[in-house]
């Protein structure tokens, strides 16, 4: 019965969803592959600040602007994200010109759809940007539990107490 038990419970722990990045087609714009835009001539300056990567976000990958709460050029720039997504939204990258073309580079955007952790690709690298909408205050509403969580529980324990006497 403990093995049975123990069984269900990692099958049950190898079921558990996990958050894949998407990875955002441009709209509005000629795309260089599918996914990029040209850095140069599609934001303010053409900078490869945050601002401007945040105006290409909102210009040429989201349907609606994004309400900005915050915003970070991490000190280290790297394509690869071991842990500490979880806690933004979307990335923006900008790529050298040799990756996908486009004058002063390429510029690719991701929704992190809740992931931790991701390897973006890392032909022509060149700096990353995070951003995070704005939540509500209000915190979403509890969803009551009359004890049915429990009586499954109990009721599917039973059955394998009954089961296990049937077959023995």
């Amino acid at each position: 019965m403990k093995s049975l038990i123990a069984s269900l419970f990692v099958v049950g722990l190898s079921l558990t969803a996990t958050a894949v990045p998407i990875q955002l087609t441009p709209h509005d714009i000629t795309a260089l592959d599918t996914y990029y835009i040209s850095k140069n001539g599609t934001g303010p300056g053409n900078g490869n600040d945050s601002a401007s990567q945040l105006y290409r976000l909102n210009t040429y990958f989201l349907a609606a602007p994004l309400d900005l709460d915050a915003s970070l050029k991490p000190g280290t720039q790297t394509n690869i994200w071991a842990s500490g997504l979880a806690d933004w939204d979307y990335a923006v990258i900008h790529f050298g010109a040799s990756a996908h073309g486009g004058g002063g580079g390429s510029v690719g955007a991701w929704f992190l759809n809740g992931a931790d952790s991701f390897t973006f690709p890392q032909a022509a690298f060149s700096s990353i940007d995070f951003f995070r909408a704005k939540r509500p205050d209000v915190p979403p509403p509890s969803v009551p539990d009359t004890g049915a969580t429990v009586a499954l529980m109990g009721l599917g324990l039973g059955l394998l107490v009954f089961a296990r006497r049937k077959l023995a």
